[in-house]
C-alpha cells in the first residue's frame, strides 16, 4: 500500500495504515515495521523496517521526515512487553515513524476514535460494489478494540448501506434481517449482499 501524495485528511490516512498493517502481517515483518520490537531485533531489520516504511510514502519528503523524526522519538510503546530498547533501535525505528505520521495526520486525535469515526461515515455509493463495500466496512470494523457487538454492526452496516442509495435496497434489507438474527453480523452481512446483488 502506498500513502499518496494527495491523501491528506484523516481517513485516507487510516485506510492506508490498516492496509500496511495487514500487508506487514501477511510478510511476517510486523515487529519491525508496526511493531511492538522485541529486544533482539538486529539492526538489519530495523533498517529494513525503515526501507518497507519509506517506500510505502509516495512523497519522498515525506518519508524523509518521518523516518527523520523518528529518531527523536521515544520507542518504549513500539517495544514487545517488558523489553528494553534494543541498542539496534537508537537512531530511530519505522515504528517511531509511524507514531511521528500518526500525530502529523491525526492532529491528536487517536486511532481508535478515528477508525469508529470513519465506519460511521463509510457509505455505500450507487453502482458501487456491495462485496467490495463490505470488505471495506469489515476492515475498519475488524480494527476496532474493543470490537462493536455483532448487532451494532448490523445496525451500522445497514445504514451505511441505505445513506446514499435512499430506498434502493430496503426490501433487500427488510428481507434479511427477517430471515437472519443480526446477533451474527457474518451471516447476515453475506446473506444482506446476496440478497442486494440478486
Amino acid at each position: 500500500p502506498k500513502l499518496k501524495s494527495a491523501d491528506m485528511d484523516t481517513n485516507t490516512f487510516i485506510m492506508w495504515l490498516l492496509e500496511l498493517k495487514a500487508w506487514c502481517k501477511l510478510h511476517s515483518i510486523t515487529p519491525f515495521v508496526i511493531g511492538p520490537m522485541s529486544d533482539d531485533i538486529t539492526e538489519a531489520q530495523v533498517a529494513q523496517g525503515k526501507r518497507y516504511l519509506a517506500a510505502a510514502i509516495e512523497d519522498p519528503a515525506l518519508a524523509s521526515a518521518a523516518i527523520s523524526g523518528a529518531a527523536g522519538i521515544d520507542i518504549d510503546d513500539d517495544l514487545a512487553e517488558g523489553g528494553a530498547m534494543p541498542a539496534a533501535a537508537a537512531g530511530g525505528s519505522a515504528p517511531a515513524a509511524l507514531r511521528w505520521l500518526n500525530t502529523e495526520y491525526l492532529q491528536g486525535v487517536a486511532e481508535q476514535p478515528a477508525i469508529a469515526n470513519l465506519l460511521d461515515s463509510v457509505a455505500l455509493k450507487p453502482g458501487q460494489n456491495i462485496i467490495t463495500f463490505k470488505a471495506m466496512f469489515c476492515k475498519l470494523a475488524d480494527a476496532l478494540d474493543p470490537a462493536p457487538s455483532d448487532h451494532v454492526l448490523c445496525t451500522k452496516f445497514t445504514t451505511a448501506i441505505t445513506k446514499k442509495t435512499g430506498q434502493a435496497f430496503e426490501a433487500c434489507i427488510t428481507a434479511a434481517t427477517a430471515a437472519n438474527s443480526t446477533d451474527d453480523f457474518s451471516t447476515f452481512a453475506q446473506a444482506l449482499c446476496r440478497l442486494c446483488m440478486g
